[in-house]
């Protein structure tokens, strides 16, 4: 149970560092169509992994990690890769990989911090 307290707070601290460079983009008049919808999601998902935010949060959390997981898909391509004939590429599957599994590891903990509690009364 320690271990997922200590790596919601990893994450939480990485999806933050991940809001503060997009606000730092907005205010340097840097940032792309892409930022500015990012940003938000990114606030939104630091704030479900510790269930704050409400419901939105919680909904915008689980759609940025399911978007992140989705570069697993992309490491399994680059995987096939050298069985299609061309070179293996370890950078880009060992950079698809670790967002893939931070989405996925979120995902996981904003669902598991969100269950209801029941308390029982004797």
């Amino acid at each position: 149970m320690e271990r997922m307290r200590l790596l919601r707070i990893l994450l939480t601290a990485l999806f933050s560092i991940f809001f503060a460079l997009g606000i730092s983009q907005l205010v340097m008049g840097e940032m792309s169509f892409i930022g500015i919808i990012a940003t938000p999601a990114y606030l939104a998902t630091a704030l479900a992994l510790h269930n704050r935010g409400g419901k939105f949060a919680r909904y915008i959390g689980y759609f940025t990690c399911s978007l992140l997981s989705l570069s697993l898909l992309g490491a399994i391509y680059f995987l096939i890769l050298p069985f299609l004939g061309d070179a293996f590429k370890p950078i880009p599957l060992v950079v698809l990989l670790t967002i893939g599994l931070v989405g996925l590891v979120s995902f996981r903990l904003i669902k598991e911090n969100n269950k209801s509690k029941v308390l029982e009364i004797h």
